[in-house]
């Protein structure tokens, strides 16, 4: 008798830990969502030629570098005259696009400032776990050139559509299989005051949302 009952009792708590482990993923699956589809994301400002000209003096200003409002960047040589090429926002120069000499068209960017003291991470949450969002909601985020540090931010805005919308839906002829595609919600996720990540734009960011209360 003791022969029987040994294998069904391993089989009994081997059973049990099978469960409990579901459960634990279970339990983990729901109390949290996560993406590594996100990056740093910050307020852009494009520097852009006020009309068709050539460029002169341009910035000797390299990438990076941290330019006031209203910061002179080169001119713009026209039939009239020359006119500026300045900076409509303090923050930092990310992009150069400019050389002495290059004919530019009216509106034609030349430069791209970034305000980085306002970055925030923008990412994008597979559909079917984006129900669970709600703002105020603690996220983790681990930017990739400091993968072992967990900065904790909070969800700041849902936004209202996925990230791409394909309207009106193809036709299909008969017979044709739907072939249905992922979507992706747009989360705008807040870094904490005096946060001390990388101020890179468009770094790569993994976060994790927990979705399980904490939300307003």
């Amino acid at each position: 008798m003791r022969r029987i009952w040994l294998p069904i009792a391993f089989l009994g708590l081997a059973a049990l830990a099978m469960a409990v482990i579901a459960w634990s993923f279970a339990v983990s699956r729901q109390d949290w969502t996560g993406t590594d589809n996100a990056q740093l994301a910050a307020p852009t400002y494009q520097v852009v030629a006020p009309a068709a000209g050539r460029i002169a003096g341009w910035t000797t200003l390299s990438q990076g570098s941290q330019v006031g409002r209203e910061a002179v960047l080169g001119s713009v040589t026209t039939a009239g005259g020359s006119l500026r090429l300045v900076t409509p926002h303090g923050g930092r120069l990310v992009g150069d696009y400019g050389y002495p000499g290059e004919l530019v068209a009216q509106g034609q960017e030349v430069a791209l400032v970034a305000d980085l003291s306002r970055a925030y991470v923008l990412a994008y949450v597979d559909e079917g776990g984006a129900g669970h969002l709600r703002k105020g909601q603690t996220a983790d985020l681990r930017f990739a050139s400091r993968p072992d540090t967990v900065v904790q931010g909070k969800v700041a805005r849902i936004y209202p559509a996925v990230a791409s919308i394909v309207w009106p839906v193809p036709a299909m002829s008969q017979g044709q299989a739907f072939s249905k595609s992922a979507q992706w919600v747009p989360v705008r996720i807040a870094l904490p005051n005096g946060a001390n990540v990388p101020r890179y734009l468009g770094m790569s960011v993994s976060v994790r949302i927990a979705i399980g209360g904490g939300g307003q």
